[in-house]
């Protein structure tokens, strides 16, 4: 077994700031293959996976209870792992936008085209607003189309200027032969100019079959970041489409939830967080909404008015959606923004994103002041007290007081901006968490909630000048055999992903073995250009990491 790394402590220098023209943007659609099948048994689709070893990967982390766990995973394994390091096998060139993706690859795996042969694929929906069809295994192109022309890289979008495009910003879903992507467009690339589309793309022809206007052209525009969620609701077969805003403390922002009916491709209703009052966004990261077995729908909500009846800001929410409206079924609300004697004003608990264990009856997330609560599902009410989760075990400091929240401990923020990983393993069920100038954290989980087990040596954003450090932490995903041989997976970065273009890297490490307190770092990448919203995929014995200078890298063994 390799000697466990200290990735980060040992940067001296600063992060290195990278920078790629944008390449020319394609004008006409590439089609260069056909497609069959794809789908998905998270979601209770018929396809199965050709080989042991690939399955579909049909919606963001995997499955709608947002796990992040792919527990089908036999040729990754931390025994295989210590005695041989990954190599990069290819890259998945993106052109058309200088960052690439910033919604995480899809695949439809063992797909029968056209000529007769068989492709994995892997999707990749673009800023620059083109969807790529590659072959998963060797990166062969297959097919490109685009939804229209994207915002140019715009300040009035994201302050810091790093994007070159904004294009498609979310995780999109496939359901059977269909993709379902949600687009930002303007025909002069302005933001003025710009509305969002709905389309439904044809696998088996790399062909849009149909498109559907969300919103219209206007000052305060919604930002759909939050990953599409498709799940049977009503009897019906519905896309759940969630928004956060540009500006979310101006008054006419809000967050929303909006329902298409698949069948009709028509929105059936829509939900204001905050219809008397403004905020409420829905980002988590990334992250889609949670749908369990019954339908009822979770999120959490961001930086918002609450009063309880209306208006849910800073909220975790349980809906019901019965076709035609939806139903705030139950809701938990940890604090308000007015009544907190804020160091700064931007609270979000809806930074992360909420995980759900059904078997446990729990429901649990954290945000911006990295605090877990834990929640019973069908209550929303509290089952254990709310504790320091990012930084465990924290400043020694009541978690509860309000006048501890919004304050950066320890010279550094400590932001969770990433669900929660979650894996049955057969000790039980495990959970890991990582929060910004942290290094990743382990916990079991039980009828009575989380408890601590372990923690990496490893910090995210080691680099970055203190205070405040920086963002956005580790983005993870997780494979194993079922119950055995796993890996929790993530990039970091070396420096402040937020404020600029940096570096980091990926690591891999045992998830079912702590000693003495400590996760055992098996592996990790030389440096690559980090992507601050995308978390690495574990598919077929590969892990495919999406960079932010245009590609998909590819490693394996």
């Amino acid at each position: 077994m390799v000697n466990r790394l200290r990735l980060l402590a040992s940067f001296a220098a600063a992060s290195t700031l990278l920078a790629q023209s944008a390449g020319q943007l394609v004008n006409q659609d590439e089609h260069l293959s056909n497609v069959d099948k794809a789908s998905s048994a998270h979601m209770g689709l018929n396809m199965q996976a050709a080989n042991a070893s690939s399955i579909p990967v049909v919606t963001r982390s995997y499955d709608n209870l947002r796990s992040g766990a792919n527990t089908r995973e036999t040729v990754l394994t931390p025994a295989q792992l210590a005695q041989n390091p990954l190599r990069k096998l290819f890259s998945i060139q993106l052109p058309g936008d200088a960052r690439g993706l910033e919604a995480q690859p899809l695949f439809a795996p063992s797909v029968s085209l056209a000529d007769g042969s068989t492709h994995d694929l892997v999707i990749s929906t673009t800023m620059g607003n083109q969807i790529y069809a590659h072959d998963a295994s060797d990166g062969t192109p297959l097919w490109m189309i685009r939804t229209g022309t994207p915002i140019a890289g715009s300040r009035a979008i994201d302050y810091w200027g790093i994007n070159d495009h904004w294009g498609i910003l979310s995780t999109g879903v496939i359901d059977g032969t269909k993709l379902y992507c949600v687009s930002w467009i303007s025909p002069d690339g302005s933001p003025a100019k710009a509305s969002h589309w709905l389309f439904a793309v044809d696998l088996v022809s790399g062909r849009i079959t149909n498109k559907l206007q969300l919103t219209q052209p206007a000052p305060i525009q919604r930002k759909q970041r939050a990953s599409l969620t498709l799940a049977t609701l009503n009897g019906k077969p519905t896309i759940l489409i969630p928004w956060g805003t540009i500006q979310e403390s101006n008054p006419g922002a809000h967050g929303y939830i909006t329902a298409v009916d698949v069948a009709s491709f028509k929105v059936a209703a829509e939900f204001n967080v905050t219809p008397k009052g403004s905020g409420g966004g829905i980002w988590q990261a990334g992250q889609g909404l949670v749908v369990d077995d019954a339908g009822f729908i979770y999120c959490m909500t961001g930086n918002g008015d609450f009063d309880g009846k209306d208006n849910f800001g800073e909220s975790f929410l349980r809906l019901s959606f019965d076709g035609a409206a939806f139903k705030v079924a139950g809701f938990y609300s940890p604090f308000q923004d007015s009544a907190r004697p804020a160091a700064y004003d931007d609270m979000d608990l809806g930074s992360g994103g909420p995980s759900l264990l059904p078997s446990l009856n729990l429901l649990f997330g954290a945000g911006k002041d990295s605090i877990v609560y834990q929640l019973n599902p069908g209550s929303l009410k509290p089952i254990a007290p709310p504790f320091w989760y990012g930084f465990y075990p924290g400043p020694g400091v009541d978690p509860t007081d309000l006048g501890n929240l919004n304050r950066m401990w320890f010279n550094r923020t400590h932001h969770i901006h990433s669900s929660s990983v979650v894996w049955q393993s057969a000790q039980g069920w495990r959970v890991f968490c990582w929060a910004e100038n942290s290094p990743l954290r382990a916990w079991s989980a039980d009828a009575q909630g989380l408890h601590y087990l372990a923690t990496g040596n490893e910090y995210a954003s080691a680099a970055a000048p203190v205070p405040p450090g920086g963002m956005p932490g580790g983005m993870m995903a997780f494979s194993a055999n079922d119950g055995k041989d796993g890996i929790l997976w993530a990039t970091v970065p070396d420096g402040d992903a937020n404020r600029q273009v940096t570096t980091g890297r990926l690591l891999a490490y045992d998830a079912g073995n702590f000693f003495n307190g400590k996760i055992t770092l098996l592996w990790q990448s030389p440096q690559f250009v980090y992507n601050k919203f995308d978390p690495p995929v574990v598919n077929g014995g590969r892990v495919y990491v999406p960079t932010y200078d245009g590609r998909v890298d590819v490693w394996g063994m």
